[in-house]
């Protein structure tokens, strides 16, 4: 068997469970014979470095491998990074029988998103997502908002990797109800705990100190550290003198508050550190932290929201007792005053008296617990069992091509699906809406002949054109064949593009401007996607700028909510089913300022026809000083958003509240340049803005940088 593990964290550089996660795998899968490969990215290398680690294939890469960094934001960025390199790998090697990654970031988002694409080299690979803590869910318990960008998109990047995996495993029941609370569709998601490696050196008796408690984490808010420094203050003003040690990672920056970890919890819990009742370690090595586990007396978990914690397994592991917040995965371990302890946070000062109990208990009643700790780990996390549960999974698992993109539908598809794809090439009108380009027309209609898809007709719209050469160029055409010219008064271009719709003759219809080119394979790709996929009503790319710019802009495969705040995708370029379009997507004349492509994609959406973006820039924009689109302000963009406000009032009326969340976490949707950077105004100079964004993106892609910086932010309020 073949095996490749997608990780954002690998041995020597992690810190959490998701690292842990994938080096247990890996060394399972290994001892089992299987051909293991770690793909993870280093910010430490250029391009891609190999070595072989216990027998296990490590493939490090640059989080830039993939060189978009100019339009994407630094998550979707290491996305974009990991299915470039798998599509390298995938080129010169057999495929694997299965693919595994993480859904944190979404770093399989792209991958996913062309395999379903049906890109030839990903379209029969075999994906498993197994979840270990969304950000989706976690941003509110670290009091931040979940929808502000990047992190807004980001989530929604991570629910398509849950949504469209092949398999997708969670480790406890725990988070399967905080998936579907939180609005996640799947309903086939497997239970499959996480395994633990056992090692001689991790189990056994400990050798415990009186009253020294530990915690270990992300030193966050959603760790639950803030309720147990309360629960010490409780503690020290009963005159007992349990100490504190806290490891894990204290730079989490508290947005609610503009300070690192560290220094709030230093200054709003002072008396605990000077009378050194608390203690801040930071990060250390895994040996290290093995020391403190064998020597506390007991291990605190106040977590908020937790999957399966590993720091718990190892705890129980090293027979050190346990008191966990019922809140997460861990309650499905932890059996109360059998093989450790469970308070309830909604409890008052529940904590405090569990911790007074643990302590005040004999040594024989702990050393049962301990022993049942143990057992409990050895029975239920051994790797053994892990493996057989998860190979009788995958081994039940029947791949099959799907005639659907793996949407998330709210709205009904009132659009009947076109009929059985068949042999024969379908035709495609190309309609170019013309209004005096006539020095830049035959550039565009050559490239329309220079594509590989070759059944197509040309239908030029000229919306009453005054200018002479333009007029003589049209002239010159007529005679040309595969060329419509359709001549009529000047109404407009939303009325062109309607006009050279009701003209078509092809099963597939796309709108071409006058003076803007495709990629020879742009509509090969599209329609390849139209034939396969019956829910899918219209297709997109990413766009390449020329002329007046060498810059690249990034669309998305647009989804409800986001889309009505913010048009994420180049709608004047697309490739569509035309009965969905002539049905559902008409260009509104109303919209005298633009955006009239926006209100048509919007209108097919609100009636079930969604459509998706091909993530290469296949679309050619040619950037012109007395374009239409230079003629935007801020004041005709909010009378077009008016007009859309009213228009769909009962769409906008679904999703009241996650819109509101969007307005007040960014600004107005139209000022946005791209989900998955920040949205951030940072003055009232929209260039300005642009300068520090960019800026911020550097510091957020450099950690030292960043946790300086963060520090002395921290400092000076």
């Amino acid at each position: 068997m073949k095996y490749w593990i997608l990780t954002s964290e690998y041995p020597p550089y992690y810190g959490g469970g998701i690292g842990t996660y994938s080096y247990h795998l890996a060394q399972l899968l290994h001892k089992q014979q299987v051909n293991v490969s770690v793909f993870v990215p280093d910010r430490n290398i250029s391009h891609i470095v190999e070595e072989v680690l216990d027998g296990i294939r490590i493939i490090r890469f640059s989080p830039y491998y993939a060189d978009n960094s100019g339009f994407l934001g630094y998550e979707a960025l290491v996305s974009y990074s990991f299915t470039a390199v798998i599509e390298k790998y995938l080129g010169a090697e057999e495929t694997p029988d299965w693919i595994e990654a993480q859904e944190y970031d979404g770093i399989a988002y792209y991958l996913l998103q062309k395999k379903h694409l049906g890109y030839p080299v990903l379209k029969n690979i075999k994906v498993i997502i197994t979840c270990h803590c969304p950000s989706f869910i976690l941003l509110s318990y670290n009091h931040k908002s979940n929808y502000a960008l990047p992190a807004y998109w980001i989530g929604e990047m991570e629910k398509f990797c849950i949504e469209s995996a092949d398999i997708c495993f969670s480790p406890s029941h725990y988070l399967v109800t905080a998936l579907q609370k939180a609005g996640i569709m799947r309903k086939d998601i497997r239970v499959l705990p996480n395994p633990c490696q056992l090692t001689p050196a991790s189990t056994g008796e400990n050798t415990a100190l009186p009253d020294e408690l530990l915690f270990i984490g992300k030193v966050s808010p959603a760790k639950g550290i803030i309720e147990l420094l309360d629960a010490m203050r409780i503690l020290g003003r009963t005159g007992r003198a349990v100490k504190l040690h806290i490891i894990g990672d204290a730079d989490f920056y508290l947005h609610s508050r503009k300070k690192i970890m560290s220094l709030y919890l230093k200054e709003k819990y002072q008396d605990l550190f000077e009378a050194g009742l608390v203690v801040l370690h930071g990060t250390m090595p895994a040996a290290m932290v093995h020391q403190y586990i064998r020597r506390a007396s007991l291990l605190i978990l106040p977590s908020k929201m937790e999957n399966l914690p590993y720091v718990v397994l190892e705890s129980m592991n090293a027979g050190t007792p346990v008191l966990a917040s019922t809140k997460g995965g861990q309650a499905e371990i932890i059996t109360h005053k059998k093989n450790g302890f469970l308070y309830n946070p909604d409890e008052e000062n529940s904590l405090v008296r569990e911790i007074e109990t643990i302590l005040a208990l004999d040594e024989e009643v702990l050393s049962v617990i301990k022993k049942n700790a143990v057992q409990r780990v050895k029975e239920a996390y051994s790797p053994e069992q892990h493996y057989q549960a998860k190979m009788e999974q995958l081994g039940s698992f029947v791949q099959g091509e799907s005639p659907r993109f793996p949407f998330a539908p709210v709205i009904e598809n009132k659009i009947r699906p076109l009929p059985e794809k068949d042999i024969t090439e379908p035709l495609l009108s190309v309609i170019i809406p013309f209004y005096n380009l006539g020095s830049y027309l035959q550039e565009t209609i050559d490239s329309i002949r220079k594509a590989d898809y070759k059944n197509t007709e040309i239908i030029i719209v000229d919306d009453g054109s005054t200018d002479t050469a333009s007029i003589r160029v049209l002239e010159e055409l007529e005679s040309r064949p595969g060329l419509n010219i359709i001549r009529k008064a000047n109404e407009g271009l939303a009325i062109a593009r309607n006009t050279g719709a009701a003209h078509a003759k092809g099963r597939f219809i796309s709108f071409l401007d006058a003076d803007d080119k495709v990629h020879a394979t742009y509509y090969t790709k599209a329609i390849q996607v139209l034939r396969e996929k019956e829910n899918v009503h219209f297709v997109g790319s990413w766009v390449q700028y020329f002329e007046g710019s060498e810059k690249s802009w990034a669309s998305f495969t647009p989804v409800f909510p986001y889309i009505l705040f913010h048009n994420m995708i180049n709608s004047s370029s697309l490739v569509y089913k035309k009965a969905s379009f002539c049905e559902y997507g008409l260009n509104d004349p109303g919209f005298i300022y633009g955006m009239e492509d926006y209100d048509s994609v919007i209108n097919m959406m609100s009636n079930g026809c969604n459509g998706v973006v091909l993530p290469e820039r296949l679309f050619l924009y040619r950037v012109r000083k007395d374009s239409m689109s230079r003629g935007f302000n801020d004041t005709n963009q909010q009378y077009l958003y008016e007009l859309i406000a009213e228009k769909y009032a009962a769409t906008i009326s679904l999703f009241g509240s996650q819109l509101y969340g969007l307005l007040n976490a960014n600004g107005p949707g139209y000022k946005i340049e791209n989900p998955t950077m920040s949205s951030v105004n940072y003055s009232a100079n929209r260039y300005m803005n642009a300068i520090s964004r960019k800026l911020a993106e550097k510091v957020k892609r450099s950690p030292k940088i960043r946790s300086v910086l963060l520090k002395l932010m921290s400092k000076r309020r």
